[in-house]
């Protein structure tokens, strides 16, 4: 590992939470959570405009470790330890949970205005939330690279790592869009680094003019991303956080419940009667034919799109069998 590498490692576990009072994790009994789930259904039907804020919590359920938990990842390297290899699910491997699908529902009848996101995992692009007017992605998404000559993105199907580990963000790949050809960079955020200006700015303009902010597994330590929870409550908006610790905007918070984000969010949609979508992952893909007259032949073109943009090509498949049925099979003399 660089030196870089390990600074960076040692900068994120001293984030860790040392007082062991923020560290424990704690659990709202039956009567009190069921109490907290009506306010928040409550609130959800009371509110103009909505937004959820969420953190690394939320993919627990996926089985992807957060950062600050009694197990986090930054939790664990602040006392010199690592999570045991195959413990985890990579966010590669790993499917959208209840409660990222449940957003999606809030997304699209319109309760949920904007989601912003601290997550790099890539769950909720995943999900199907639309990428380009319904989630602020403030870290950036690990399966995400982009052309720094045109700006064109890339959503791809593996973890776009660049090739050196440093402040380099260069893949390796290139931009395939017509006469670009410029490099691919990542587009996750190294600690200490800006966060990128347009998503970050659109954060804030709908923390500004939200009346409910519901946070979901995160820390609220982190900033700039952080303020914007804190910016809609200053405003005269109610603040609710579902996380399992303490955070520091509980204090001014109108509701804290400390219960597990898919039991909440599970309640609180069938209390306020709107279904949960199924995932289902969709991907493009096109299919050409030509025939060659010289030779009697035809040649079959089957290849992954970008399913926001079908001129470029995506990494959607691993192989194409063809089957012929018996009578178009050519026949052997």
């Amino acid at each position: 590992q660089s030196t870089w590498g390990t600074l960076s490692s040692l900068q994120m576990a001293f984030s860790a939470h040392k007082d062991p009072e923020q560290l424990r994790e704690r659990y709202d009994d039956d009567a009190t959570l069921a109490a907290k789930i009506e306010t928040l259904a409550m609130f959800l039907e009371e509110a103009q405009h909505a937004i959820f804020f969420t953190g690394a919590g939320i993919s627990t359920a996926a089985n992807i470790p957060d950062f600050r938990g009694e197990k986090g990842t930054w939790t664990l390297a602040a006392q010199g330890k690592t999570h045991e290899p195959g413990t985890y699910t990579s966010p590669i491997k790993a499917y959208p949970t209840l409660s990222h699908m449940a957003l999606v529902q809030l997304a699209n009848d319109g309760t949920m205005k904007q989601l912003i996101s601290q997550n790099c995992d890539g769950l909720h692009v995943k999900s199907g939330i639309d990428r380009a007017t319904m989630i602020c992605e403030l870290h950036g998404n690990s399966m995400v690279e982009y052309c720094i000559d045109c700006g064109q993105q890339y959503v791809r199907d593996f973890a776009c790592r660049r090739i050196v580990r440093s402040r380099d963000h260069f893949t390796g790949r290139h931009c395939v869009v017509p006469g670009c050809g410029g490099k691919l960079w990542d587009s996750t955020i190294d600690f200490g680094q800006n966060l990128p200006e347009e998503p970050l700015e659109r954060a804030f303009s709908h923390g500004a003019a939200a009346d409910l902010c519901v946070c979901l597994g995160s820390s609220l330590t982190v900033t700039p991303a952080a303020d914007v929870p804190a910016l809609t409550k200053r405003r005269g908006g109610r603040l609710v956080i579902v996380n399992l610790q303490p955070t520091p905007l509980s204090p001014d918070a109108d509701l804290h419940i400390f219960a597990k984000i898919d039991t909440v969010m599970a309640a609180v949609m069938s209390r306020l009667g709107k279904p949960i979508p199924r995932w289902l992952r969709h991907l493009r893909v096109a299919v050409t034919e030509a025939f060659e007259p010289s030779t009697a032949s035809y040649t079959l073109s089957v290849g992954g799109r970008d399913k926001d943009n079908a001129r470029l090509p995506a990494s959607v498949l691993s192989s194409v069998a063809v089957k012929l049925p018996t009578a178009a099979r050519p026949s052997v003399a």
